[in-house]
This record gives structure tokens, C-alpha cells and sequence, in this order.
């Protein structure tokens, strides 16, 4: 049975320590499936290395617009903000690439707005990683299919694969949360990196989950 992980918007949150395998500075890919419940009053951030200087993250408005970057120096922050929303209540992949080129947000596989230049190394701390908790907030909503990669994937790798489960044996997998444990409060790196994942704050399982195999139905397109 399939499982995702339902967060409040309160306090919940999952969290990972420090590691070599996270501490990525070429290129970067992160990807999860988010529903979210609400939008937060400023920001939140999704996915995010660090505590209050992220040096990468996936983060989200209080319009639903999705924000992703890095840090490349001690308060030097590179990002951009989708022109596209999401929509509460529907499933949407989300994923942040930077190749050392330029960085690029993809919504359900689609490229938005124009990339932003940049090809500086990614700076690296020994804050831990977390989900849907942020500097301005926690975020509403639930998450499936959370994975970290050191490569930069391609645009054809991320359409195609977004609705497939991963061995974890892929080249350039750092993490990889399928979140379907179901019980208990630990996610599983299924990467081999033992980037074990602790659930607090009360974030519960679910069975609402992604659109992943023809197991889990048809994709719901989570974009307004």
C-alpha cells in the first residue's frame, strides 16, 4: 500500500541530519509531488538545506508561487519565483535543477519563465535538511516522492520519471524518500546514503498520494 506524509502547517516537519552525501556544491536537483492544503502567510519552504540561511531550497508563497535557489556565498542568495501558481487540493511535481549554468524551476515537467544565469559552486553547511518547515513558516499540505540528486537531471528525465518509482541504485541519487512507510516515524533513504528522515511535530501518514505507477490512478495537475 501506498503512503504519503501529511503535514499541518503548525509545527509538523521532517527533518535530516547534516551529511557528506547532502552537502552538495556542483550541481543539483531536487524533486517531490506537493498538495498542498493552504498557502502560507509569507513564505515556507518545501525543501531546504539549512536553518535560517538556506544554502538550496524549494519554497512557496502565500500565492502559491514556487521560489528555488542557492546560496553561493554567505548571504548571497540566487533564486527565482515562478510566474505560474499552484493550486490547493491537487497534486503538482515540483522540481529545481541547477546545472552550473543557470537554475530552472519545472512544475508537472514543464519548464517556467526564463532560467537565471549562474555557475558559481553551491556554498555547503552543517545545518540539517528539512520539509515544509521555513525560516517565515511551516507548510500546509502533503508530500510524496522526495529526492535529492548531485547531478543535474534533464528535462526529459524529469517529465519522464516523475510518475515512476526509483530503484535508488540511479546515478547521482544523494536522497530518496518515497514516504511510504506507513507507521512509525522514520522515512527510509532508500538512496544508500542513510539520510534517514525524522517526522515531528505530529505530521501524520496518508493515503492521498501521487500520481506514481499505474498503481496510484491517473496525474491530478496541481497548477492555477
Amino acid at each position: 500500500m501506498a503512503f504519503s506524509v501529511l503535514f499541518d502547517g503548525i509545527n509538523d516537519e521532517i527533518t535530516a541530519a547534516d551529511s557528506a552525501s547532502l552537502d552538495v556544491s556542483g550541481s543539483l536537483t531536487l524533486e517531490c509531488w506537493a498538495n498542498m492544503d493552504a498557502f502560507p502567510g509569507v513564505w515556507a519552504d518545501i525543501i531546504a538545506k539549512g536553518t535560517t540561511d538556506n544554502v538550496y531550497q524549494i519554497a512557496i508563497n502565500s500565492s502559491g508561487a514556487i521560489n528555488a535557489g542557492i546560496q553561493k556565498a554567505v548571504n548571497t542568495f540566487v533564486a527565482y519565483t515562478t510566474t505560474a501558481t499552484l493550486s490547493t487540493g491537487r497534486w503538482a511535481h515540483v522540481a529545481f535543477v541547477y546545472n552550473q549554468v543557470d537554475l530552472r524551476i519545472y512544475i508537472n515537467g514543464a519548464l517556467q519563465d526564463t532560467p537565471v544565469a549562474e555557475t558559481a559552486a553551491i556554498d555547503t553547511n552543517a545545518a540539517p535538511l528539512r520539509l515544509m518547515n521555513g525560516e517565515d513558516g511551516f507548510a500546509d499540505g502533503t508530500l510524496d516522492e522526495v529526492r535529492i540528486w548531485n547531478i543535474a537531471r534533464t528535462a526529459a528525465q524529469i517529465a519522464a520519471f516523475r510518475f515512476e518509482e526509483l530503484s535508488g541504485t540511479e546515478s547521482g541519487l544523494v536522497l530518496y524518500w518515497r514516504l511510504d512507510e506507513g507507521t512509525g516515524t522514520s522515512d527510509t533513504d532508500r538512496s544508500g546514503n542513510s539520510n534517514t528522515g525524522t517526522i515531528a511535530g505530529g505530521a501524520t501518514w496518508s493515503q492521498n498520494t501521487a500520481p506514481i505507477g499505474a498503481s496510484r490512478g491517473l496525474p491530478l495537475m496541481g497548477v492555477g
